[in-house]
Order: C-alpha cells, then structure tokens, then sequence
C-alpha cells in the first residue's frame, strides 16, 4: 500500500525490438484504488549519460520506514555479457523519481554481471541493503551485499563478496534479523553453474560480518 489506501504495483516493461537508441525497456510503476481501479502510470528508464542500458529485469521493491518511498532494483544490461545493477528511489504518493543509480558491483576490467536479488531499508542506519550475485568471465559466481545511502543512492562503504572461489553462490533474499541486530539472508550455492544446488542461509550483524552460515 502507498499510504493513502491505494496499492502499487511495480514491474518490468518492454517495447521491442531492442535498438541501439533509445532504451526500449524500463521500469513502470502504477497505482490502484481499493477495487482495483487504475488511477496512475509511471514510466522510468536507467539511461546513464553516454550509454544505453536495457532493463534485463526488475527483482525486487522495499517501501521506506515512512512508507512514502519505494526503493526498486534490478539488472540492466549493455550487453549479453555485460550487466549492472540498478537501483531507484520513488515517492510512491506523486510517482517522482528521487534517484536513480547504476552499479558496477565486481568493478572490473573484464565484462561481467551484476544481478540484483533483493533489497531493504537498513533499520540501524541511513542506508539501503542490496544482495545478489556477480560474475566476471572466467571466474565463479559470487554473492554480493553493499549498502547506499537512502537519501542519495551513492555507495556507502565497500562491497562485500561471499562464498568460495571455486563455487557458485548466491544471494536470493534479505530480511531483518531484530533478535540480533543484523540480517538474514536467503540464497544457494553449488559446485558448479549446473545442479545440484544447495540452500544457503547467513546470519549477518549489522556491519555484515557473519554471525552463522
């Protein structure tokens, strides 16, 4: 709910076929009364100056403490084998964007994919959680947790990875662990990008330094 007894919806749009320019793929965001009845539609792209970034998917949406903001990430790919994570920030009552950022997770030279899982705002600080999973070519696949700050969208400390370096790991969902001031999160690992996989869960403290996993 937005607050006001209305109900949002988020989600992935797509007017194919991909061109070159502009992006052909966005983010919507619409709102519906108590019955259902459409009473707005938004419309977002995650176009940085200089490039084109087409929307691969839209994984996850938290609402702010206050209710008022939506925070929405994904992936956009500039490529096949090149992807980034996105995050924006919306005032779910008028529809404005507030920010919108593009991630380079791994920072590499090499091209690689940062796929967004899931997201939450942090209850022991300013900032916003991110988890998924990055691969650079040739190497495994890695999860992922780094934090921005709620009012900006810039990165607030340092990325951190999780899982081996001979494995596949990654992260699918982030929840609050009040009983202890951290994190829970959810997510599978395996030998190698084919199954089996196993399930993954980690305890995190609010730093992200784990607790159990």
């Amino acid at each position: 709910t937005n607050g006001s007894g209305d109900f949002g919806v988020v989600g992935m749009l797509s007017d194919p076929p991909l061109t070159t320019a502009p992006p052909t793929t966005g983010v919507f965001y619409f709102t519906v009364d108590a019955t259902g009845v459409p009473l707005n539609v938004y419309e977002y792209r995650v176009n940085p100056t200089g490039s084109v970034f087409e929307i691969y998917d839209v994984a996850a949406v938290a609402l702010s403490a206050s209710g008022n903001e939506a925070y929405i990430t994904g992936t956009a790919q500039v490529s096949i084998t090149e992807a980034y994570t996105f995050i924006i920030k919306i005032d779910v009552n008028s529809g404005a964007l507030l920010w919108s950022w593009v991630y380079d997770v791994s920072n590499s030279t090499n091209p690689n994919r940062d796929m967004a899982a899931d997201i939450i705002e942090s209850p022991y600080s300013s900032d916003v959680v991110v988890v998924g999973h990055t691969y650079e070519t040739g190497l495994s696949e890695d999860a992922y947790l780094f934090t921005v700050d709620a009012a900006s969208g810039a990165v607030t400390g340092t990325v951190q990875l999780y899982g081996g370096s001979s494995s596949w790991d990654y992260f699918s969902s982030i929840n609050i662990a009040n009983q202890v001031g951290g994190f829970i999160i959810g997510g599978y690992t395996a030998p190698s990008s084919a199954s089996p996989h196993d399930s993954w869960m980690m305890l995190i403290d609010a730093a992200g330094s784990p607790i159990w996993n």
